[in-house]
């Protein structure tokens, strides 16, 4: 039986990424709706510097860094940028 990094095993690493999965899923659902009000252009810079800014957060883990609001916060961070930038994104290509 494998464990993962800090004792996780691989299904609770696999776990520990809904933060930024759920959020996606559900950024995904409304941001369709926001071009036409918004638009593309300010949508995607938005929502990329949002997933910057998850990045960001995430380059400062230490090995001591607890899972919430450590590592849960920037991955839900980056699940919003990436849930508000894909709807453009793809209307773009």
């Amino acid at each position: 039986y494998l464990q993962g990094v800090e004792g996780f095993s691989p299904l609770q690493a696999g776990v520990a990424f809904l933060p930024m999965t759920l959020v996606l899923f559900a950024t995904a659902q409304v941001v369709p709706a926001l071009p036409a009000r918004v638009g593309g252009v300010p949508l995607l810079l938005g929502g990329l510097a949002v997933a910057l800014g998850g990045m960001e957060w995430l380059s400062r883990l230490s090995d001591g860094t607890a899972f919430w609001p450590g590592i849960a916060g920037p991955l839900a961070l980056l699940g919003l940028g990436m849930g508000v930038a894909f709807a453009p994104l793809t209307a773009s290509g």
